[in-house]
């Protein structure tokens, strides 16, 4: 009975298999969906017995997902991530929903959060990528949208906390040493930060703004340049400088702030030390500057002012550099730079936080795989469990279907021998 009936099982499974490899790929397409839905409603009947479970929900959600039904997805998605906030694909899906109803800001928070779990693969290489390529192209548009507007700006509406800061001109300085226009800016900026009145515009949007008016660096920084500079991007004051090598180990730092309105410019005390004094030269630059605007130096804007986020010049030559080349595009020139200050100095701060801004980008083009290549990174462990539950009662359909309803193995069922009485005789060592 036992052989008779796996013969005719084998049979069965055979004619089903051949079936199958019929099937043109219109169908296998219909089939997936058809299996999806069956997966999302299975989810469902489960979740009703156990609604607080956070896997039920992503599951749920990511199959919502795949057959496009956004809304639903984000819905069952966000409660995921509510049950479990370490949940990373929940987030991740939640990411590339809002990316493809064109929600980039809310995408490129998600995105980011994603990356803050530090996972290590093809994926989060790939979030990394959108995460990039967003926050360019956002920073683009405003650009273009600033000079776009810049005939409608009046000057006397911007408001007069606002501050930008350009990079210091470094025409005269050696090739090495030039990045550090960058790097003393970038450590004004952050200093200035600290003033809680004050309203800094976006580095990067400066230096995407230089691109844009193809304007040199020493034309930048120049104070006829700065008033229009001020009115496109809407502050009221342009903090710009020059940094001068007197010798080959000193340097002097010179920083005008120019009023955008009628264009005239004060100028804080000029600076003036050997390059390992340059952290003391910026922060006395910055004290002056915070004055020269008119702002109080409270004890606690003192003391956070007066940490150096590093003793080593080193560090902030490579910080510098790292800089330079990301505001180029050049990341893996960046990334290094930014890993070599940290080697420098394992406690710089701001390093660090460059480095896992830009890291991982080397193969970064500017442009973006399709979110439908993106999914088939997503290793969804529960969909060969899936598809084994939904193959299961599809096949005991077909051989019901196959036999009429009638099975053998139910007809005449097989029934295990049982021992009533005898001996059990137990063979081997016992001391193990």
């Amino acid at each position: 009975m036992r052989v008779g009936f796996s013969v005719w099982c084998f049979a069965v499974i055979v004619a089903v298999l051949l079936s199958v490899s019929s099937i043109s790929a219109g169908d296998v397409g219909s089939q997936k969906t058809v299996e999806i839905e069956k997966s999302a409603e299975r989810y469902k009947a489960q979740l009703e017995k156990s609604p607080d479970k956070a896997e039920l929900w992503r599951k749920l959600g990511i199959s919502y997902f795949q057959l496009e039904r956004f809304d639903e997805a984000l819905t069952a998605l966000t409660k995921a991530s509510m049950l479990d906030p370490k949940d990373a694909l929940s987030v991740v899906y939640r990411g590339m929903i809002h990316e493809q109803k064109g929600q980039l800001d809310q995408a490129k928070n998600l995105y980011q959060s994603y990356l803050a779990f530090g996972k290590q693969d093809r994926l989060t290489q790939e979030v990394r990528y959108r995460f990039r390529w967003i926050e360019d192209n956002e920073l683009q548009k405003v650009v273009d949208q600033a000079v776009r507007n810049e005939k409608n700006v009046k000057i006397a509406e911007i408001p007069k906390n606002s501050v930008a800061i350009i990079r210091f001109n470094v025409d005269s300085l050696s090739p090495q040493l030039k990045p550090l226009g960058r790097g003393l800016a970038e450590l004004v900026y952050t200093d200035l930060s600290y003033v809680p009145d004050l309203k800094l515009v976006e580095r990067l949007e400066l230096t995407r703004l230089q691109d844009e008016l193809k304007l040199s660096q020493s034309e930048y920084s120049d104070k006829f340049s700065a008033p229009r500079i001020g009115k496109i991007v809407g502050a009221a004051k342009i903090i710009t400088g020059q940094v001068k090598q007197v010798d080959g180990e000193r340097i002097g730092i010179d920083c005008g702030i120019i009023d955008v309105g009628p264009g005239l410019a004060e100028y804080p005390g000029r600076q003036e030390g050997k390059l390992a004094e340059a952290f003391a030269m910026q922060k006395k630059l910055t004290l002056s500057i915070i004055q020269k605007l008119g702002y109080e130096i409270t004890p606690t804007i003192k003391n956070q002012i007066d940490k150096s986020p590093t003793e080593s010049f080193l560090a902030l030559l490579a910080f510098s550099r790292g800089l330079d080349y990301a505001d180029q595009g050049l990341y893996p020139l960046a990334e290094a730079d930014f890993t070599t200050a940290l080697a420098e100095d394992p406690h710089f701060e701001l390093a660090k936080q460059q480095l896992d801004r830009y890291s991982g980008l080397s193969n970064y083009s500017g442009t973006l795989k399709p979110l439908s290549q993106i999914t088939g990174l997503v290793t969804q462990e529960s969909t060969t469990e899936d598809m084994k539950e939904n193959n299961r009662g599809e096949i005991i359909q077909r051989l019901q279907d196959a036999t009429n309803g009638v099975i053998p193995e139910e007809d005449t069922p097989y029934v295990a021998p049982k021992a009533s009485r005898g001996k059990v005789v137990v063979t081997g060592r016992t001391d193990h």
